[in-house]
């Protein structure tokens, strides 16, 4: 039985799409880890992210500049409501929001914005 693809190649595969377009974009890691200072024992809690739910992927349209938050799932996978909480303020603001669960159905959205936009 083949494995499924993971999170990470999807967005390795989106980000290469987009850079291969020409298009502005970066991986915006998110989580918290808890560190622990080795000369004194002491543990802190480090967020990576202040924005809760924010997509993995952030990128400007080039011909208009909008913004485009890209959420990538594996195939099946599903938003929290973090996730959806952001993409719908993402919209709110003007911006476009897509998940994309492989790099076609960025391909797909892009080649639709294109006709838009």
């Amino acid at each position: 039985m083949a494995q499924s693809i993971r999170e990470p190649q999807i967005q390795k595969q989106i980000l290469q799409y987009l850079s291969a377009k020409g298009i502005f974009a970066i991986r915006v890691n998110s989580g918290a880890t808890q560190i622990t200072n080795k000369k004194d024992g002491k543990t802190r809690y480090v967020r990576f992210n202040s924005a809760i739910g924010c997509s993995d992927i952030i990128a400007i349209w080039p011909k208009s500049g909008r913004f485009l938050a890209i959420e990538v799932k594996r195939p099946g996978g599903r938003l929290t409501p973090e996730q959806k909480q952001f993409q719908e303020r993402v919209e709110a603001s003007k911006g476009m929001a897509i998940v994309c669960y492989s790099v076609d159905d960025l391909i797909s959205f892009l080649d639709s914005m294109e006709r838009l936009l």
